[in-house]
């Protein structure tokens, strides 16, 4: 019933921001490319360097503005990708050397990732783009319970352990941190498109949406449970139907 009532939200909010955000990422591209060219040769458009300052968040904003219009499609439509036989473990690799965020340097990571792990048909770029968005959201998680912490005088030794194992003809990639945590009654909430905990102007709201919506494009499933200290994101992918006979030939 939870993920009936999740999918009607989201066919509705798609086909709202399916139109803003075609409406929208035209202008916006164009400003920003008017924008950038201007900051390149401000003699040519007569810009002072007050006026060229005034203008630089214009342009170095772009990039973001364009992957909130890429969220909102995404989540308004389901977009052809290429599936291959991938190796998760390489996947999971690549995510978590592409996020960089400050303070992370100090969380111990630990990558407790299975060899033997089967190969899964699936969209790489797509489920890295899930790793890098669940394992950012539990740096900053850890981020915000250390300074927290700090407040009060006492210190935070943040962790991150991410793991991949084979389970029941699925392939599980762990993702489990020691940050703040979620109650309850945000859990059934997470998911929703423009849900966030986070103050104005941190966060979206879209980002665990368009994790939910790859995943279950990829006929697969999130669980998050959230208890003693620890969250867990478990994101479950059908392991390819050759790759499960190998692995019960192998056992």
């Amino acid at each position: 019933m939870e993920q009936l009532i999740r999918s009607e939200k989201l066919a509705t909010i798609g086909t709202m921001t399916a139109g803003i955000a075609h409406e929208m990422i035209n202008p916006l591209s164009g400003i920003s490319g008017t924008v950038t060219n201007m900051l390149q040769a401000p003699d040519k458009y007569g810009l002072n360097p007050k006026a060229s300052s005034a203008f630089q968040p214009l342009g170095t904003r772009r990039p973001a503005r364009t992957m909130i219009m890429k969220d909102l499609l995404h989540l308004s439509r389901k977009e052809e990708g290429t599936s291959v036989l991938t190796d998760i473990n390489t996947i999971v690799r690549k995510a978590v050397n592409a996020v960089q965020l400050k303070g992370m340097s100090s969380i111990e990571y630990k990558l407790l990732l299975e060899k033997t792990m089967p190969m899964v048909l699936c969209d790489p770029v797509k489920i890295e783009q899930v790793v890098i968005n669940i394992t950012t959201n539990a740096v900053q998680s850890i981020v915000e319970k250390r300074e927290r912490l700090a407040l009060a005088g006492k210190e935070h030794n943040g962790m991150i352990i991410i793991s991949t194992q084979p389970v029941d003809g699925m392939a599980h990639i762990d993702i489990i941190d020691n940050g703040m945590g979620i109650s309850d009654d945000v859990k059934g909430k997470i998911f929703d498109p423009f849900f966030t905990t986070r103050a104005p102007g941190e966060g979206t709201g879209l980002g665990l949406s368009v994790c939910h919506r790859i995943v279950e494009e990829h006929n697969g499933r999130i669980v998050v449970e959230s208890n003693n200290g620890l969250t867990t994101f478990s994101i479950i992918l059908p392991v390819h139907k050759r790759e499960e006979e190998r692995s019960c030939i192998r056992s």
